[in-house]
C-alpha cells in the first residue's frame, strides 16, 4: 500500500486509518508526501491559516496507524563487538526475536574505553533472530561485519556500559520524496 500526496488534511469527524488495534495492517504501508517544497503551494486549513508544505494536518480529526508489532524495538549488546574478530554476529540482551529477517538495525556508538572514531553503524538482519531463553540473549546475524568497535561490559565495580541496538523498520512509514 502506497499513498502519494502533496499533503493530507484530516478535518473534524474525519479519520486517517491504517489497520486497527485488533486487526493491525500486516504488510508495508507508505504515506509519501511528494513535490519540491519550494514549488508547492502552502496547505491552508481553517480560516486561511498557512500550515506549511508537504504536511499531514489534523484539524479536529484523528490519525490511527496500527502496523506489525515487533515487540521490543531496542536492546543492549550482550558483549563487545570487535571488528575482524566478532564477524557478522551480535548478541542482544533479552528477547528481540520478533525483529524481521532483512530488517534494518542501528548499532550505537560507544565512547568507552577511549575509542576514537567510533560511529553508529547500520546493517540488515540476514536471518531471523534466535532467542536463547536460558542465556537471555538473542543472536542476530548481520548482512556484513561491523567496521567499528562497540563496547559492552563492566566499567567499574558492577557498573555496566553497553552500546544499544535499535530496529529501524516499521511496517507503516511516513516519508517525503
Amino acid at each position: 500500500l502506497k499513498l502519494l500526496a502533496k499533503s493530507l488534511e484530516v478535518y473534524p469527524d474525519g479519520i486517517l486509518e491504517i489497520g486497527t488495534e485488533k486487526e493491525p495492517h500486516m504488510q508495508r504501508a507508505i504515506i509519501s508526501l511528494w513535490g519540491a517544497a519550494s514549488q508547492s503551494f502552502p496547505t491552508l486549513i481553517s480560516m486561511g491559516v498557512e500550515w506549511g508544505k508537504k504536511l499531514i494536518g489534523v484539524y479536529g480529526g484523528e490519525i490511527s496507524l496500527h502496523g506489525i508489532s515487533y515487540g521490543r524495538t531496542w536492546g543492549f549488546l550482550k558483549e563487545s563487538i570487535i571488528p575482524d574478530v566478532t564477524g557478522k554476529e551480535l548478541n542482544v540482551l533479552d528477547d528481540v526475536s520478533g525483529w524481521p529477517q532483512w530488517g534494518t538495525i542501528m548499532i550505537s556508538t560507544s565512547e568507552y574505553p577511549d575509542q576514537p572514531g567510533a560511529v553508529t553503524e547500520i546493517r540488515r538482519i540476514r536471518w531471523a533472530p534466535v532467542y536463547y531463553e536460558g542465556e537471555k540473549r538473542t543472536r542476530i546475524e548481520l548482512d556484513k561485519a561491523l567496521d567499528y568497535h562497540h563496547f559492552a561490559g563492566e566499567v567499574h565495580n558492577g557498573v555496566f556500559l553497553r552500546s544499544t541496538v535499535h530496529l529501524l523498520d516499521r511496517s507503516i512509514m511516513i516519508a517525503t520524496e
